[in-house]
């Protein structure tokens, strides 16, 4: 039955409220399997922000992959503190080129894991798991799962406020839908996807905050598989069998302790929780921020205590795909480089192409947007696996 709370996507038209030209490329900061994000800043009221480009389908057919739309629609629906925020869609000068402008935060928690010694004490950790559970509860509540929670997609402003990004894997779920099976990337999969269960629950969400919670303390990934085979065989090396016997709970306990041995007895108590076996005894976002783990001293950091860090997200662009490739999405081998021209940022092609200026290419004014288009879309959209969205297209305009 559907949650009082979920929201309501029946006949929501989003429409580009501005052009591509009106902000300026800064620098490239990421790519992923759902498009290529870049640090930009608008031109009138110099804000900055980040653009990121929606990968159009890779077939004949005009659209765009179910995935982009998710994200946009999700994400203009959802207002919460510790999510990215979209500020606007955005017109390219070509009928595939749509843009999403949205918060720009300076930090990923994954950078700062892999290049920082120390990035996080305990009360810094508590504070940013606090933040990231009550983003995810907020989620829940919804009747959505994001389905692709790691350290990448867990940005970081410079107030210390966290920020759950990339929802192109999200789904509105209902009871008995079934669901994509091999979802999130592999290091965070919950054992009920890794055995290719398709009536998943906002559960899995659970299991990868244990997954990014051990990490944090960690400094680095708690079990990285290569394939669903040894991530099996690390879950159970790592946290202990799957019996049900109640007799394992203090083994399972020492697994743990065993890899990160200078664990709290909260922390401890919690990341069990989080690694339940049993999706439906898992802990919940809800019960997880009840935890006597919150309680415990040290106290979580003020956010506006946290410490500020050296922008380092910029500098390791090509080490974060290639570590998107290790970590299970090998599509993103086969993406192609996009110029970093100063002309802005719809320059797609091969690392050898020379690089040209779109707007004397094209000859198009930066007052005149060649087309117009709108998403229009139902709750189905957001639910059915075998749909592609598809911007209506609308008259080409004039020259005045």
């Amino acid at each position: 039955m559907q949650n009082a709370q979920t929201l309501s996507f029946e006949n929501l038209i989003i429409k580009p409220s501005n052009h591509i030209d009106n902000y300026q490329k800064l620098n490239r900061i990421g790519e992923g399997a759902y498009g290529i994000v870049y640090r930009a800043k608008h031109k009138t009221t110099n804000k900055i922000c980040a653009i990121k480009r929606l990968k159009a389908k890779e077939s004949d057919e005009i659209g765009f992959p179910l995935y982009s739309l998710r994200e946009i629609h999700l994400l203009a629906k959802l207002t919460h503190k510790n999510i990215v925020k979209l500020y606007e869609i955005l017109a390219g000068n070509e009928y595939d080129q749509v843009f999403m402008a949205m918060e720009y935060c300076e930090q990923d928690l994954g950078s700062l894991v892999d290049y920082l010694d120390n990035p996080f004490s305990s009360s810094e950790i508590k504070c940013l798991m606090e933040q990231l559970l009550e983003g995810i509860l907020y989620f829940h509540r919804h009747d959505i799962i994001h389905r692709d929670l790691k350290l990448s997609n867990i940005l970081l402003n410079s107030k210390g406020v966290l920020k759950i990004a990339d929802l192109g894997l999200a789904r509105i779920f209902f009871d008995n839908t079934e669901l994509t099976p091999g979802v999130i990337t592999l290091w965070y999969r919950a054992p009920e996807i890794l055995f290719g269960s398709t009536s998943y629950t906002s559960a899995i969400d659970m299991w990868s905050i244990g997954c990014i919670f051990a990490e944090l303390m960690c400094h680095k990934p708690f079990m990285p598989g290569s394939t669903q085979i040894e991530q099996i065989r690390l879950i159970i090396n790592s946290i202990g069998s799957f019996s049900k016997d109640e007799s394992e709970y203090y083994s399972r306990q020492n697994s743990i302790k065993n890899i990160i041995p200078f664990i709290s007895h909260e922390s401890l108590d919690l990341l069990y929780g989080l690694f339940d076996y049993i999706p439906e005894t898992r802990i919940t976002a809800k019960n997880a921020l009840n935890h006597k783990y919150f309680d415990e001293i040290p106290k979580a950091t003020r956010i506006c205590d946290f410490p500020r860090f050296p922008e380092i997200r910029n500098k390791n662009f090509y080490n974060s795909v290639e570590n998107n490739i290790n970590q299970g999405h090998d599509h993103i081998k086969d993406l192609k480089v996009l110029n970093l021209d100063s002309s802005g940022l719809l320059e797609n092609s091969d690392k050898n192409t020379p690089i040209q200026s779109i707007k004397s290419k094209k000859n198009i004014s930066k007052n005149i947007k060649s087309y117009e288009f709108e998403f229009e879309f139902d709750v189905h959209d957001l639910i059915d696996n075998d749909k592609t969205g598809k911007p209506k297209k609308k008259s080409k305009k004039g020259h005045n």
